[in-house]
């Protein structure tokens, strides 16, 4: 029978988280599927996890990398190495709800659709729920037009990140991560997207994003601002097709990246040339939405008030948070 899921989870000094992880797949009540566990030259126990597992189940594949490429490398050895019609990536201190597989893989077939998106659980190691919000994930059965005012909005993350998602595998066959950048995923996202007729989205939360401390997504430096750029990318991508309408959602976007990055940097590494390159390409997103006349009084000083007395900035956001938390 031939493989029609493909489960990608790329490993790196995860052996706390890893187990878990594992068997959430290997119990998914949707069978037909391989498990391609790419071990990115991990220094812990994980390779030897790895292949443990991979003795007790023959789905799983263990791909052991010789030296460390970093997330989208592993990705993308596990996208060569598949076999399945369709493709999953669960990054390996996560985990999935026992139907998860199931109800994306009915999603696709029912509605004809290209990709699957579910909701998510962003939880501490220990199960809790951190009580965080990123707003309203809305079900439905969306074009590709309708997903571009998704990636504008609240709903940004849901079709960002390339976990808790079902791909038709054909989608890849032109794509691939960037090797060496963080925040991968937003720059690969509309190329995948544009592609599809349909991307369905199923209401359900069947993803366990872990939040801990020490992760790549809980601490910044310097080449956290590749986020940064990959937003000031899908910036001028939009701004060359002239979908003038999304721009100011993209900027805020940009601009959220941009002073969540510098505000968690040492004071030291603020000066360094990539900090400013990225200000400076958030100074011209600024810019066009003036010149198009998109620019809101409130995001002007907003932006105008970061970039010269970014001091300042961070002293009012602070307070406008306190004050937003009391008014709840």
């Amino acid at each position: 029978m031939n493989v029609e899921i493909s489960v990608i989870v790329p490993v790196y000094n995860v052996e706390k988280y890893l187990e878990k992880c594992i068997k959430s797949i290997l119990c998914q009540t949707y069978k037909n599927f391989e498990l391609i566990l790419v071990d990115d030259a991990s220094p812990d126990r994980c390779p030897s996890i790895c292949d443990e597992y991979a003795k007790t189940d023959e789905r799983i594949t263990v791909i052991h990398r010789k030296k460390r490429g970093g997330l989208s490398a592993a990705r993308n050895t596990g996208i060569d190495s598949a076999k399945g019609r369709w493709l999953s990536f669960v990054d390996s201190d996560d985990w999935i709800a026992k139907d998860m597989l199931e109800e994306l893989h009915k999603g696709v077939l029912k509605h004809h659709a290209q990709v699957a998106i579910c909701d998510f659980f962003r939880v501490y190691e220990n199960g809790e729920e951190t009580g965080e919000s990123y707003g309203n994930f809305h079900g439905g059965v969306y074009s590709y037009q309708e997903v571009l005012y998704k990636f504008a909005g609240e709903e940004n993350i849901w079709y960002t990140i390339a976990w808790g998602k079902l791909y038709d595998r054909r989608l890849f066959d032109t794509v691939r991560y960037p090797v060496n950048k963080l925040n991968e995923d937003i720059f690969v996202a509309l190329e995948l997207f544009k592609q599809c007729e349909r991307i369905c989205s199923i209401e359900k939360k069947m993803y366990y994003y872990v939040s801990r401390a020490g992760s790549i997504m809980q601490t910044y430096t310097v080449q956290s601002l590749d986020g940064v750029e990959g937003w000031y990318h899908i910036f001028q991508q939009f701004y060359r097709e002239k979908k003038m309408d999304l721009l100011p959602g993209i900027e805020k976007l940009l601009f959220a990246k941009l002073t969540t990055v510098y505000g968690g940097l040492p004071k030291k590494d603020r000066k360094e040339a990539r900090v400013k390159e990225m200000i400076d390409c958030s100074k011209e997103a600024v810019n066009i939405l003036k010149k198009e006349k998109l620019m809101s009084k409130s995001s002007g000083i907003r932006t105008a008030l970061f970039y010269h007395m970014p001091t300042v900035y961070f002293g009012v956001e602070k307070i406008y948070n306190v004050v937003k938390r009391i008014r709840k």
